[in-house]
């Protein structure tokens, strides 16, 4: 881990950098997988929402899951709020600069600069393991049993597939993606992380 974003998680600072709405994906050893999604109450800024989705293995045949909480914010990072069937933080991955574009005597240009600055906690590769990781629990949902597609590899020809031949899935699709992947300036993954790794 970059020792930067290692300095932010070990001191909690990463905390400070929260903002609403996020949502934050969770998963466990069985690998049953979940995601938090907090906002803010519109009529009070010191009230959070917290809404739970769960995407259980056992469970796939039936609806999603859905528990609603409401608690104050400062009580945010409260492992009993965030507790839940030993679930944690999907793994942040970064994205490392590439050495021919920083170097001691050749700084990179000012473009380049904030591009990696702007994406230092919240990687491109990060929020595409995010959308990976969400179809991935789309298609276990409704295609589970489906020979013809999981013989597709490649999530690009599975999602083809799926546009092609199965429009209602489609817009079923689209209406997961709007809701459960939203812009973020930093990954609620990092944020949360020294919660559940204590």
């Amino acid at each position: 881990m970059n020792l930067c974003i290692e300095h932010l998680l070990r001191t909690k600072s990463i905390e400070k950098f929260l903002f609403f709405p996020i949502n934050l994906f969770l998963e466990n050893k069985k690998n049953d997988r979940c995601i938090f999604c907090f906002s803010e109450d519109l009529l009070n800024k010191d009230k959070i929402f917290l809404k739970k989705y769960f995407f259980i293995k056992k469970e796939y045949n039936k609806p999603l899951l859905k528990k609603t909480f409401v608690f104050n914010k400062k009580n945010i990072f409260d492992n009993k709020i965030l507790e839940s069937m030993d679930f944690s933080p999907i793994n942040y991955k970064e994205q490392s600069v590439e050495t021919n574009l920083n170097s001691y005597n050749h700084p990179m240009e000012n473009l380049d600069y904030i591009e990696y600055n702007y994406n230092f906690l919240n990687s491109n590769i990060h929020r595409k393991n995010k959308k990976d990781w969400l179809w991935s629990n789309f298609i276990n949902f409704y295609f589970k049993n489906n020979i013809n597609f999981l013989s597709l590899y490649f999530i690009e020809h599975q999602k083809r597939y799926v546009k092609l031949k199965h429009e209602i899935l489609w817009q079923e699709w689209k209406r997961w993606h709007n809701k459960f992947i939203i812009q973020e300036k930093i990954a609620p993954e990092l944020i949360f992380f020294p919660c559940f790794n204590n």
